[in-house]
């Protein structure tokens, strides 16, 4: 019940018998083969005769290093014809982390009860969380503790975790995790409001310094409903820009919200759209003197369809305006020579895909841990004419691989 191939790699003591009704547990100690090539583990193991199945395994290393670490697992008949883990333990020491002269033990009790096998599972909680932390978790009572923890605390545990709340609220490390929850994406989180740090302090060759603030509502005080905005005033153009945003959640989870938002800014020519290229053209938005004046509104849904698709469909209206001379000899128009306002409609096509992502939930923040698969990113944009004054008629596709 071990492994292929394990009584040639390691040796079994048989040292007693036990019986549980008509079944034997016979009981052994272990440890690796003479000369074994491997850093193997000894210990006893108890294997029972019901369906030839460890009851109960203790795992230590063969040769004891700078870090050991202890395992002991116990398993339980359910009926039904399986065995089950009930019990997993660990005890890690450190002989010298933190400090080279004062290690640490770190001890771990898994224990896991109301197990039923064969019950119908809706495929559907197998999304793309590979692990979620709720909220609430960090908020529950002592009773809820009082209910679900198998073991008494020892008054040296009670007086840890007295001297450890004492030393949180002392350094006020409660608001020190609270206000980073959100930090992955870009926000400070200050009570019922989210700070977008990227939107304090900025520089780029037209616009010189920028300075302003971008503020959110978060689900502190809506749990459906984010709104908010920024601004932003740049030293070298003197020019006051704007945005804001009201999002509307129908289902966090599978990234399912609609979205409503207006702008007036500045972005650099010819720049695509692509979400990883934000990150990958720091340098070029910092020396860049180009810059065209953009006001835009978009109306935006997004959802999530099967675990690693995610679609954006959406209208959008802008106007583009250069801040130096551009000429653009246009069909309808071959004379047009000078700096203009040109307008557009789109209706507009996002999809994201990558093969087996998978995301951790922690605290309503989530992150992605990646995968071995390359990201897709794809936009579609259909040009109108005519509509809310837009001058083209166009198709447009920003296809990018990310590896």
């Amino acid at each position: 019940p071990i492994a292929d191939g394990a009584d040639k790699h390691y040796v079994y003591i048989l040292k007693d018998t036990l019986y549980d009704g008509p079944d034997s547990i016979f009981v052994m100690d272990y440890w690796p083969e003479k000369g074994a090539n491997f850093e193997g583990f000894k210990g006893e193991m108890s294997i029972s005769t019901r369906k030839w199945a460890i009851v109960h395994v203790t795992a230590y290393p063969y040769d004891v290093g700078k870090i050991n670490i202890y395992l002991e697992q116990y398993y339980k008949w359910i009926g039904n014809g399986f065995w089950f883990p009930v019990q997993m333990n660990f005890e890690l020491e450190l002989e010298k982390v933190p400090f080279k002269n004062t290690g640490a033990v770190m001890i771990g009790k898994t224990t896991l009860d109301s197990v039923r096998v064969g019950l119908p599972i809706d495929d559907a909680i197998f999304n793309h969380l590979e692990v979620e932390l709720k909220e609430e978790a960090a908020y529950v009572d002592e009773e809820f503790w009082d209910e679900y923890r198998n073991e008494e605390l020892s008054a040296k545990e009670v007086e840890t975790f007295r001297q450890m709340d004492s030393i949180g609220n002392r350094y006020k490390f409660d608001a020190l995790l609270n206000s980073t929850r959100n930090i992955y994406d870009g926000f400070i989180v200050i009570k019922k409001v989210d700070v977008e740090y990227s939107k304090i302090l900025a520089a780029n060759a037209y616009e010189g310094w920028r300075f302003g603030l971008g503020l959110y509502t978060n689900d502190k005080l809506w749990k459906k409903l984010r709104v908010g905005g920024y601004f932003g005033y740049g030293t070298n153009d003197k020019q006051w820009k704007y945005g804001g945003k009201l999002i509307y959640y129908f289902s966090k989870p599978n990234d399912f919200y609609f979205t409503i938002s207006h702008l007036k800014d500045v972005r650099d020519p010819g720049g695509i759209r692509l979400r990883y290229a934000e990150w990958s053209n720091v340098a070029q938005q910092f020396f860049n003197k180009l810059m065209d004046k953009v006001e835009e509104t978009e109306v935006s849904m997004t959802f999530r369809a099967g675990l690693y698709q995610k679609f954006k469909i959406g209208v959008r209206q802008f106007s583009l305006q250069p801040t130096y001379s551009y000429l653009f000899l246009g069909i309808d128009n071959p004379d047009q020579v000078g700096t203009s306002i040109y307008r557009f409609s789109e209706v507009q096509l996002n999809y994201r895909w990558q093969h087996k992502e998978k995301f951790a939930s922690n605290w309503g923040q989530r992150i992605s841990s990646g995968s071995k698969w390359p990201v897709v990113n794809m936009i579609y944009s259909r040009g109108i004419d005519g509509v809310f004054d837009s001058d083209f008629s166009y198709n447009k596709l920003e296809l990018g691989i990310l590896y």
